[in-house]
C-alpha cells in the first residue's frame, strides 16, 4: 500500500504522478479517469456494491 485516503479525489491526483492501481467508485473512477487521462479497468476480483446516501 502506498497511500490510504478517505476521498477518492486524493487518490485520483496520487495516481496522476504514480505507477500504482486503486479501487475507485465507477463514476469517480470514470470522472478522474477522463479528467487526468488516466485508465480504467474492471476489478481484478470481485468486488461487492456498496450503497451511499446522505441524510
Amino acid at each position: 500500500m502506498i497511500a490510504s485516503t478517505t476521498h477518492s479525489a486524493g487518490a485520483a491526483l496520487r495516481l496522476a504522478t504514480l505507477p500504482a492501481l486503486a479501487t475507485l467508485p465507477t463514476h469517480a473512477a470514470t470522472a478522474y479517469a477522463d479528467a487526468l487521462g488516466l485508465a480504467t479497468s474492471a476489478p481484478l476480483l470481485p468486488m461487492p456494491s456498496c450503497t451511499v446516501s446522505s441524510i
